[in-house]
């Protein structure tokens, strides 16, 4: 099974306690890759920052910046380059804005990448949960 054949479903809630959904979740199947946002809430415009960071993360493992170099990497260095791209769109977007300063959201994802050992290939997920501030 390759990743553009997965079946996958998303469904978001505010919850009994907030107003508002601060959930983002965001997919590119053709690469494999799918994200879970939760902006914190109580804090300034976190709709805001799970929005811009599910984005950014799934734009930079489309796209890598490095051309082949980039292409070269391990899924977890492209994974990590993804989330650090996302915490910095989030950072520089809080600060440039004064309601959105102290905007922040957690950032789950899921990279479902073929990993070829000798003529057979597996697929390799790789999931990883970090705060984005």
């Amino acid at each position: 099974m390759s990743a553009t054949h997965l079946i996958y479903a998303m469904l978001t809630h505010r919850g009994r306690v907030r107003k508002g959904n601060e959930d983002t979740c965001a997919a590119a199947p053709e690469i494999g890759a799918f994200v879970v946002c939760d902006g914190m809430g109580g804090a300034a415009a976190g709709e805001v920052a799970s929005n811009l960071a599910a984005d950014t993360f799934l734009a930079n493992l489309s796209s890598p910046r490095g051309g082949l170099e980039a292409a070269s990497l391990t899924p977890e260095a492209r994974m990590n380059a993804a989330i650090q791209a996302a915490n910095h769109a989030v950072y520089q977007q809080s600060r440039q804005l004064r309601q959105y300063n102290g905007m922040g959201t957690t950032l789950v994802a899921l990279l479902h990448t073929p990993v070829v050992q000798g003529r057979m290939a597996r697929l390799h997920p790789l999931a990883v949960r970090r705060p984005v501030i």
